[in-house]
């Protein structure tokens, strides 16, 4: 059981190019399939950190990839629907500009001599649920005013917690 919560938050990583590679193919129902490496993904996400806190086998390593792997997913999703008009090039970049910092900022911190890691907090688990909730939108009304909107409101939740983690690490970095 003790690996358990590791191993899941690895296959979440190798997911990501996974959902990239189902979501160009010509497959049919490609975008449907992709949907589910990304739903398998967030489910996952939920049991990795259900099963670590339940057994008490939280790690310094699972902190640390945890969020990386729900980072990676996130920026795999948003390209693909930047790359197919879905979302506008200002929100992925802007996106994956964040989630670029925060990995920089996390491997900073970690490889530091007391592998120390900032843990998540309701602002980026709220952050990341709304994005769940968007791309799910994205995938059954990609042209649709209220995804635009959700992807929109899930884009300032994830700025929202953007800004307290890096105060966060900055406090840290001073400490």
């Amino acid at each position: 059981m003790k690996y358990i919560p590791n191993a899941l938050t690895i296959f979440r990583i190798a997911l990501a190019p996974v959902f990239i590679y189902v979501y160009f193919s010509r497959i049919p129902n490609n975008h449907l399939m992709a949907l589910s490496v990304f739903l398998l993904a967030s489910l996952t996400d939920v049991l990795d950190g259900y099963l670590a806190r339940k057994f008490n086998v939280v790690s310094k390593i699972g902190i640390a990839l945890d969020p990386l792997a729900d980072k990676l997913m996130l920026v795999a999703v948003l390209g693909s629907f930047h790359s197919d008009n879905l979302i506008p090039a200002i929100i992925f970049f802007f996106m994956l500009s964040i989630e670029s910092t925060l990995i920089a900022a996390g491997a900073m911190i970690y490889f530091k001599e007391d592998l120390s890691v900032i843990p998540s907090n309701r602002s980026g688990k709220n952050a990341t649920l709304s994005f769940t909730l968007a791309i799910i939108l994205v995938f059954f009304f990609p042209d649709s005013i209220i995804s635009f909107s959700m992807v929109v409101f899930a884009t300032m939740l994830k700025t929202i917690a953007f800004i307290g983690y890096m105060k966060e690490i900055l406090r840290s970095q001073n400490a």
